[in-house]
Parts: structure tokens; sequence; C-alpha cells
């Protein structure tokens, strides 16, 4: 038997009387742990005094002798919430606006984060406008020969010089 036992045993105790089985394993208890017998005596006393006392009658309009109590206190009159009440409310929701604050941050965040990316997409697909908008003049496309010899090798160039190399050596 463990403490949390002897701790039921006494409110079997306070409840009614107890039975053979159960005294046994209260004396088992007593004789192994002497220092909770006076506890066991007070408490098996208090039980006794608490049955011989007459049950009190409860008057038939209880409730209402309880209302009018509480509605002649001064600070209770006019008032319709009390603060507590009030409070109580507030506790209660808070935890609410603070998952949706916390939902409303993470949508801006998310529309912010979209907005930027649509800025790059735009910015990305001005690059070739720009490009576009840095060719030559058409005054300098119209001596078409001249700029397609300039894409050419030298080849002529190049065999007259490796010729005049020949010669020297």
């Amino acid at each position: 038997m463990t403490q949390p036992d002897f701790e039921q045993l006494l409110e079997i105790r306070r409840l009614r009387e107890m039975r053979l089985e159960e005294r046994r394993r209260l004396e088992s208890w007593l004789d192994s742990h002497p220092e909770d017998r006076v506890r066991w005596e007070e408490e098996d006393l208090l039980s006794l005094a608490l049955e011989d006392l007459p049950d009190a009658e409860v008057p038939t309009n209880f409730t209402a002798r309880v209302w009018d109590g509480i509605e002649s206190v001064p600070e209770n009159k006019g008032r319709r919430f009390a603060p507590a009440v009030w409070m109580e409310g507030i506790r209660l929701l808070l935890p609410k606006l603070a998952w949706a604050g916390a939902v409303a941050v993470l949508a801006a965040y998310l529309w912010h984060r979209e907005s930027v990316r649509e800025m790059a997409e735009t910015a990305e697909s001005l690059v070739p406008v720009v490009e576009v908008a840095q060719l030559p003049s058409v005054a300098v496309l119209r001596d078409f020969d001249a700029i397609r010899s300039l894409g050419e090798p030298m080849v002529g160039g190049d065999l007259e010089l490796l010729a005049v190399l020949e010669d020297l050596k």
C-alpha cells in the first residue's frame, strides 16, 4: 500500500463506513507507519462527528434569496457585465487575433514578393528593347558592302606578308 492508498482510505471513511478488507489494509498501513495513526484517529473522530450532525434543511426560496443578495450589493447594480467576464472574453480572443495578424503579415509578405518578382520580369523583358535601340543608324546601313567587308578576313594581305617572310629566309 502507498501513501495515495492511505489518502483514499481516509476519503472512504469520510463518506461511509469502511468494509472489513479496507479496515485490514488500513491496519497494516498504520502498523508500518505509526506517524499516520494520529491523523487517522482525528479523521475518524471528525467523520463520526459529522455523521451525528442533523441535515440542514434548504428553504424552498433559497435561489431567490441568493439572487436578492447578489442584486443588493451596490457595485452590482446597473452593471450588465462584470469586468472579470469582459477580461476573460478578451483573454480568449487574443490568440485568435494573434493568428489572424500572423496570417495577414504572411499574406502581405507573399504579395510583396510577388510584386518584386513581376518587376524583375518586366525589367528583364526590357533588355532586348534597349539593345535594339542601340543599333546603328539607317545611314550606316546604306553602305552594306562596306559593312559586309568588315566581317570578312583579309586573306590577301596575309598572303603577301607570308611571301615577303619566305623571301627573307
